[in-house]
């Protein structure tokens, strides 16, 4: 009886890591960005890799069931006017599913549009996050959320 108890232990904690790792996983990175910006309007381009073998949900237009991508940047008081512009998504089927997912793979190139309106400091962080929920083609997996970091070097 002992032996078969441990044994089950061991399983059920085996299942316990397994899904913890599962749970830290990102499918989703970015590498650390330097944009050269100036007092006034600016376009920056974040450049995330998703990983072979996965896509994300897109923005908008999704099924009930998942969770659209958003990319939330914090709020400072030198920038203003702030335009995310996700580009458009393509459909994948997944088998057992009616309704085409509406997705990005492999690169997703993100236009975040701003305006300066004083330079306090000659570069700055801009903080924010890509909540995303990823999939392959047999299952989605639960949402992440990706820390972004931008510094901005004034002219």
């Amino acid at each position: 009886m002992n032996c078969f108890l441990n044994s089950k232990l061991f399983f059920i904690g085996a299942l316990g890591i397994a899904n913890l790792i599962n749970a830290q996983t990102q499918w989703v990175q970015i590498q650390d960005t330097i944009y050269q910006v100036q007092k006034g309007k600016n376009t920056v381009e974040l450049e995330f890799f998703i990983s072979e073998g996965y896509h994300i949900q897109a923005n908008t237009n999704v099924l009930d069931w998942v969770s659209p991508s958003v990319l939330n940047m914090e709020t400072i008081d030198a920038l203003t006017d702030v335009t995310v512009c996700f580009p458009e998504s393509h459909e994948i089927f997944l088998e057992g599913i009616e309704d085409p997912l509406k997705v990005f793979s492999n690169r997703l190139l993100v236009k975040v549009e701003f305006s300066i309106s004083r330079i306090t400091e000659p570069s700055m962080l801009w903080k924010g996050s890509l909540w995303y929920q990823a999939c392959d083609d047999k299952q989605c997996f639960y949402p992440r959320n990706l820390p972004v970091t931008l510094r901005l070097n004034l002219d």
